[in-house]
């Protein structure tokens, strides 16, 4: 390319089947504009564990949007897992994000309380398997969000009503 030209337009990716199912159902839900193009783009999901198996996807939706600043339109995807036989939610699901602000958000939702359990909420890069390329971008990913986080819990745990929350023995100064 000559100096003042524009740069040739991005090669378009094909999509594939999931990922236009995926897309299919979030403008349905409304959570992305019905005339949006599709583009391939870096990935931003979370996995979510130790929920009840009785819990909905629109359950999960209002838990995840009722805190930490995520919107309506941040979530485009959630696959939740199921028995393959008897077709029962297992407890856990993947939510897919729009970007790094709402994969942040949904990190902090770590051990927070849904349906009375303490949920799991853990960073991912997607692929499955324990392969070691795949488990090598995992660490990478877990070592910035786990300082992050480690920060967060003794900052909350630091404050009193945290203490006193969660059963924990309430700071007292002086003698008892």
């Amino acid at each position: 390319q000559k100096a003042g030209e524009a740069a040739p337009p991005a090669k378009k990716k094909k999509l594939g089947k999931k990922e236009r199912e995926r897309i299919k159902a979030a403008k349905a839900r409304g959570d992305v504009p019905m005339d949006a193009e599709p583009v391939l783009k870096k990935r931003y999901t979370v996995f979510v564990g130790n929920m009840s198996y009785d819990t909905t996807e629109d359950e999960i939706r209002k838990h995840f949007l009722g805190g930490q600043g995520l919107k309506p339109g941040n979530i485009v995807g959630m696959r939740m897992l199921t028995d393959k036989g008897t077709g029962q939610f297992k407890g856990t699901c993947f939510l897919d994000l729009t970007d790094d602000r709402a994969f942040r958000c949904a990190i902090k939702m770590h051990h927070t309380k849904m349906d009375g359990r303490k949920i799991n909420v853990e960073p991912t890069v997607g692929g499955g398997g324990k392969g070691q390329s795949r488990m090598e971008k995992l660490e990478q990913k877990k070592k910035v969000f786990d300082g992050d986080r480690s920060k967060r819990i003794k900052k909350a745990k630091s404050t009193p009503p945290y203490a006193a929350s969660k059963g924990g023995k309430a700071k007292v100064s002086g003698p008892v």
